[in-house]
Order: C-alpha cells, then sequence, then structure tokens
C-alpha cells in the first residue's frame, strides 16, 4: 500500500547520476525473507502517510556511498556505521553492523514528517551503490521473536553426550546421532564457536556427530533455523517423526510429524534456512540410556546452527 518512487543518487563526490536502477531480488543479501530491492546508483523515496515516530530498515551494503534524508536533511556517507548514533533531520539514528561489505539493521526514533524534493514528496529517502533492502517497517516494534541464538554458553564450550545446557531460557541436551547406515553413536560433541558457518551472528553452535534437543514449552506453531552443512547426514525429529537424511534440500516440501518443511539452499556444501510451519508438540526421545522429552530435535556430522526461533 506504499507508494515508492526510484529517484537519482549523490555519489561520493557529490554529483548526481540519473543512470541507476532497482531491482527486487531474493538473495536474502539484506537478512530479511523473500523478496528485497537492490538499489543501484539509486535512491528509493517512499511516500508514506506521516507524520511518523520511527522507523526500521534491514540492509545489505556491499560497496560504495550510501544517501539518506530524513525530514529534509540529506546526508551523504560511506557506511551506515558512519551516522550511527547521530542526529538526522531531529531524528535519532542508531545501526547495528554496518561497517561495510555486511548485513544489518537502521533504526530511526523520532518524529518523521512529509518534505519535499524535486521529484516529490516523502517522509524517507535512502539509496546506495551495492546497497540491498527489506522490511522497511513503521510503526510500534513488533514483539520480538524468541530464539536460541547460543550467546550464553561461554565460547569454546564442549558438550558431550548426556550434557545439558541453557541458552535463551531453553533447556538443550546432547543426544546420540544415528548415522547414514542407521547405526548409532554416542561419542560425538557440540561445541560453541563463532565462525558464522550458519549464517548467523555472535555466537552458534557445531554439532559433530550429536543431536541437540531443545525442550521448548509448547505447543509451538512452527520454528526457524539458520545452518551451514559441510559433511555427512542429518538427523531430525518433529512430534516424534524421525528423519534420517542426507541433505536438507532432501526434506525440502516434506511434511515430517504433519510438520510442513521450506529449506533454502541445504544442497551440502553450504549454509541455508529451515523453515517448520504447523503445530509442534512435545514427544519422548529414547536412545540408549537417554531419555527425556522435546519438541525439537535436530544434527548432523558436521552441522552448525544458530538462531533457533519460534
Amino acid at each position: 500500500g506504499v507508494k515508492i518512487a526510484v529517484l537519482p543518487f549523490q555519489w561520493g563526490d557529490d554529483s548526481w547520476t540519473h543512470d541507476g536502477f532497482a531491482e527486487v531480488g531474493d538473495q536474502k543479501l539484506a537478512g530479511g525473507s523473500g523478496q528485497e530491492i537492490n538499489t543501484n546508483n539509486v535512491n528509493l523515496g517512499f511516500d508514506i502517510s506521516g507524520p511518523l515516530e520511527g522507523l526500521s530498515v534491514l540492509f545489505g551494503e556491499y560497496g560504495g556511498n550510501l544517501n539518506i534524508n530524513i525530514n529534509g536533511d540529506f546526508r551523504n556517507f560511506e557506511n551506515f556505521a558512519d551516522i550511527n548514533g547521530a542526529t538526522i533531520g531531529g531524528v535519532h539514528v542508531s545501526v547495528v553492523n554496518g561497517h561495510g561489505n555486511d548485513k544489518g539493521s537502521l533504526k530511526l526514533t523520532g518524529t518523521m514528517e512529509k518534505f519535499a524534493i524535486e521529484e516529490g514528496e516523502f517522509i524517507f529517502v535512502i539509496g546506495g551503490q551495492e546497497l540491498w533492502i527489506d522490511d522497511v517497517c513503521t510503526g510500534p516494534e513488533p514483539e520480538p521473536t524468541p530464539c536460541v541464538d547460543f550467546e550464553d554458553p561461554p565460547l569454546g564450550m564442549v558438550y558431550n553426550v548426556n550434557d545439558t545446557f541453557t541458552d535463551s531460557g531453553v533447556k538443550i541436551a546432547v543426544l546420540p546421532f544415528q548415522w547414514g547406515d542407521d547405526s548409532w553413536t554416542h561419542d560425538g560433541f557440540a561445541e560453541v564457536v563463532a565462525e558464522k558457518i550458519a549464517g548467523g551472528s555472535g555466537q552458534e553452535i557445531n554439532t559433530n556427530n550429536v543431536n541437540l534437543g531443545f525442550d521448548i514449552g509448547g505447543p509451538l506453531e512452527g520454528l526457524s533455523v539458520l545452518f551451514g552443512e559441510y559433511g555427512g547426514n542429518l538427523n531430525i525429529n518433529i512430534n516424534g517423526d524421525f528423519w534420517n537424511f542426507k541433505n536438507f534440500d532432501d526434506i525440502n516440501g516434506a511434511t515430517i510429524g504433519g510438520v510442513h518443511v521450506s529449506v533454502v539452499n541445504g544442497h551440502g556444501n553450504d549454509s541455508g534456512s529451515l523453515k517448520l510451519t504447523g503445530t509442534m508438540e512435545k514427544f519422548a526421545f529414547e536412545e540408549g540410556e537417554f531419555e527425556g522429552e522435546f519438541i525439537f530435535v535436530i544434527g548432523g556430522q558436521e552441522l552448525w546452527i544458530d538462531d533457533v526461533c519460534y
């Protein structure tokens, strides 16, 4: 319902270009979901009714300079981190990441009114040379989605089968793993690392021939996971329906335990995301001496996961 105009862009030398373009893609370079837009030497002007009390944007910025205009206060700058903490047009700016060649988020706090430029009236203008943006959100901030992000355990901590630990208020158990030949191993481990192999931020966890069982209160209506999978087979258990498979792409579109599975990437030796849609209940998991109840079990031989959000 928002009208958006593609506008000229000012380069770092203060000259203007009218020869750029904006392209709709789905590469997830801004860190959102579904489609996003690439501004290639253009600005986008958002014709949203105002006043607004703030606005947020997800971005991925991979080269060149940037433009922003808030309340008629135009700025030309190199990276989003350059405006972190600034006041532009009377509006406070806060930025996560934004150091160049990365993705992050921009948050504006304060009253935003429509302003006039030569091409029309807009409440917000933003653009770049190699900039992807998504989820330009207005109004009150939504309640955050609860996520297990593995930031609580100490970096480098190693957990063995039968160990338990807590992250983000969720109890997690390290469970035996089933290899591709259907035999079980109790000798693997899980290690807290910060290699960004799963595509998240901060810390993540590597499952090395183990499963992780998540003791989240239920029922849930869905769950999502970021992953990086670089060898061996994989296990998953949803509503007591256990699957042993090679790559995440093998279960894309499947129904497991009555829950629909959708996967981005997952062809092996890559990172991607797993999304589960449907009612998820706790189920009993038993293998060897281990017994417990979990709402989700996942693991692999060389699998990194992050941001288990529900």
